[in-house]
């Protein structure tokens, strides 16, 4: 199966441009021309990784960066924001929990590149299934299951999902199985 990237930017012409540039690559790319577009279909399907082409100015973006990390699958999808030149801004992207801030303008054949070393990043996650277990629990993040022996939850909120997910993953080494 193709890793999912979805990207987003503050319009459609970026989005497609984004798109473009990333297109030769072996992945399914979903573009987003809003952030409340991008977090629909976040959470509909969870992606490898998140290419965020925004104004970081906009506290929007930043809040969207923060929601991406603080999901139950966010935590293993790799997030790559384009910035404006500058420090002040680079600063911003890696505050709002980027894994790599980019300078615009960008060319294309860059941005392919760290994309690649982005979903390389975000395969070693998913190869290891993102699944956690621990005492006959095992939750699967990407499908958002949950199941002990032959019990299956599937009717979890999305936040008691997240607790639980979060609380598996505060359990010391010794008490988690591979």
């Amino acid at each position: 199966m193709k890793p999912r990237v979805l990207l987003t930017a503050d319009g459609a012409e970026k989005a497609e441009a984004l798109r473009a540039a990333l297109s030769a690559g072996a992945e399914e790319l979903v573009t987003a021309s809003s952030l409340e577009e991008a977090w629909c279909l976040f959470k509909e399907d969870p992606p490898a990784a998140v290419v965020l082409d925004w104004d970081l100015s906009d506290q929007r973006a930043a809040a969207f960066c923060g929601k991406v990390r603080d999901h139950p699958t966010g935590r293993s999808a790799a997030l790559l924001v384009l910035v404006d030149g500058g420090p002040a801004q680079t600063e911003k992207g890696f505050a709002a929990k980027a894994d790599a801030c980019l300078p615009r303008p960008l060319e294309p054949r860059r941005l392919r590149l760290w994309g690649t070393a982005v979903l390389r990043q975000a395969r070693r996650g998913e190869e290891a299934g993102g699944v956690l277990r621990a005492e006959g629990l095992v939750i699967d993040p990407r499908r958002r299951t949950v199941a002990c022996g032959d019990f299956l939850a599937g009717d979890l909120t999305e936040k008691e999902f997240a607790l639980l997910c979060a609380l598996l993953c505060a359990l010391p080494a010794s008490a988690q199985t591979p």
